[in-house]
């Protein structure tokens, strides 16, 4: 089992299957015995739609991956224990949205020391420092550079540009006065700005750029991996997106898996690929291939027919 997509998948389900209750929703596999956990944790004790929405989860999460053989759920009162929650393992979903996009950050490459660190800085019961937070994942993500892979640093500047281009506006300023702010001032106490600002996306260069009065960043180069051009984008009634690309020069990686979409070299949004489809032979061209996606992708059909958009994903 890849838990990397078990993760990923789960947090598109679960937020889907919310109700004011939950506080937050972690997700576990348990190799021995091929077993999914899933629980969930309410303000309060549980109630019977709570404990309805977590065995959903589960069962959409055993419906999407068939290496699955047994699942455990658990509904559990989670009042006062907003700090703790923070730390759960194969958290999903937290009810503060700042907090659940840092843990999610914290799960790619080796942060989470730092992460840690910062939960005992500026998380507790009293409340949570969203914006300090995101400031000392700044500092750890230039202290922990080098020990990335290329692929991870993508991930961690992508979700960053999406947090700010398409997240709730609260999350965004969190985002861009912490972690780019800290990023940048590291960065250049650490001699490593040069290194880092040709990876960022359009939107957190802009920021810093009007923020700092810095000049553009070069043109980003094209990270490893798969590189697709996107010709078309079709929207179905069931939420699901589906990207038309060329057909890759060889074959594509495991999915689900993460994918960046890019306008003109630069990057404007991480995608989560659900799984590969046939397109319909109104739609299909020769040599092209169909990728799914349950994440909102904001471009249009238009905008793709102008042959600057391209996806890429990991080798």
């Amino acid at each position: 089992m890849n838990t990397g997509s078990l993760l990923n998948a789960a947090r598109l389900i679960a937020a889907g299957n919310l109700n004011g209750d939950v506080m937050a929703v972690a997700v576990g596999w348990q190799a021995a015995g091929a077993t999914l956990k899933v629980a969930y944790y309410t303000d309060g004790p549980p109630t019977d739609d709570a404990r309805a929405l977590c065995e959903l989860t589960a069962g959409e999460l055993i419906a999407q991956f068939p290496d699955i053989a047994s699942a455990r759920t658990a509904c559990l009162d989670g009042r006062g224990q907003a700090a703790a929650l923070a730390r759960l393992d194969g958290l999903v979903h937290h009810a503060h949205a700042g907090l659940a996009l840092a843990a999610r950050l914290a799960r790619i490459g080796p942060m989470r020391p730092a992460w840690n660190a910062a939960l005992d800085r500026w998380v507790n019961e009293e409340g949570i420092l969203v914006t300090l937070l995101f400031g000392d994942l700044g500092a750890g993500f230039v202290a922990n550079f080098d020990a990335f892979t290329p692929a991870q640093r993508a991930q961690w500047l992508d979700t960053i540009e999406s947090a700010i281009t398409t997240g709730p506006q609260a999350v965004g300023d969190a985002v861009a006065t912490g972690f780019l702010e800290a990023l940048h001032r590291h960065a250049t106490r650490a001699g490593r700005w040069g290194d880092i600002a040709p990876l960022l996306g359009r939107a957190s260069a802009a920021y810093l750029e009007a923020w700092f009065n810095l000049p553009p960043p070069p043109k980003s180069p094209a990270p490893a991996g798969i590189e697709l051009a996107v010709h078309d984008i079709f929207r179905l009634a069931d939420g699901t997106t589906v990207l038309a690309c060329a057909a890759p020069p060889r074959g594509l990686p495991y999915l689900p898996a993460m994918a960046t979409l890019y306008e003109a070299g630069q990057p404007r949004q991480a995608i989560l690929l659900q799984s590969r489809r046939l397109l319909g032979r109104l739609h299909a061209r020769a040599g092209e291939c169909a990728l799914d996606t349950r994440d909102t992708v904001d471009v249009s059909a238009d905008q793709l027919r102008d042959g600057r958009w391209t996806l890429r994903l990991p080798a």
